[in-house]
């Protein structure tokens, strides 16, 4: 789990790299590939990690509920991240929608940085309980 969510920091930062350089024939692919790779690893943490992790716990009802509000915040989160991917490579970014596209990116990439920091703190503490 943490080294796909460094791959996804990772393609992400080169978002932002490409943005900065004003490279913005790179973006297309780039959030593509990203939008890709997010959703293969919602998917398998969804079946493999909270799967087992619901299984474990469900005799521990607090912990059962917090992960269960782990999952609900997750699903929020993946419909935020594919709407700003959506929207962005349907209109595409240039230069006079640069600002725009940048405020929004480092908005998702702060609530991501911070949920990844969260998932690998507490959900893994939770999986060593398991």
């Amino acid at each position: 789990m943490e080294l796909d969510h460094q791959q996804l920091l990772n393609l992400y930062g080169n978002i932002g790299n490409s943005l900065n350089l004003q490279e913005y024939h790179l973006l297309p692919d780039q959030l593509a590939q990203f939008k890709q790779d997010f959703k293969a690893h919602l998917d398998a943490e969804n079946i493999k990690f909270y799967g087992y992790l619901e299984q474990g716990l469900k005799e521990q009802s607090q912990a059962f509920l917090s992960l269960r509000q782990f999952r609900k915040e997750m699903r929020v989160i993946e419909r935020t991240v594919i709407k700003f991917i959506d929207h962005w490579m349907d209109f595409g970014v240039n230069r006079a929608s640069a600002a725009e596209f940048k405020e929004e990116y480092e908005a998702i990439g702060s609530a991501l940085v911070q949920r990844i920091e969260r998932e690998e703190k507490e959900l893994c503490t939770m999986y060593s309980r398991v």
